[in-house]
């Protein structure tokens, strides 16, 4: 069993994002992972690299997504009100 022909990695990395969420790290082996993608594990580690790769990867997704991205954003000089405006805002 190879990759689909329509394997979609940024749609993989959202279902693993989601599985890892759920489940846990040490729950998700590349076994678990690859079963849940249709995928072989061999076509796993072609698609990913390793298991920690592809939780790196669902954790820059996590963090693109969260609305607590903009307090990175944050310097001491900022308003404070401005701060919590752009926070809501992403988080709307």
């Amino acid at each position: 069993m190879g990759r689909p022909p329509g394997f979609e990695k940024e749609a993989a990395i959202e279902r693993v994002m989601h599985r890892l969420w759920r489940d846990g790290y040490a729950a998700s082996s590349v076994k678990a992972l690859s079963e849940m993608l249709g995928i072989s594990r061999s076509s796993f580690y072609n698609a990913f690299g390793s298991r920690e790769d592809a939780f790196r990867e669902a954790l820059a997704l996590y963090f693109s997504r969260a609305p607590d991205h903009v307090l990175a954003t944050a310097t001491p000089e900022m308003p404070v009100r401005r701060l919590f405006t752009s926070v809501f805002r992403a988080v709307c």
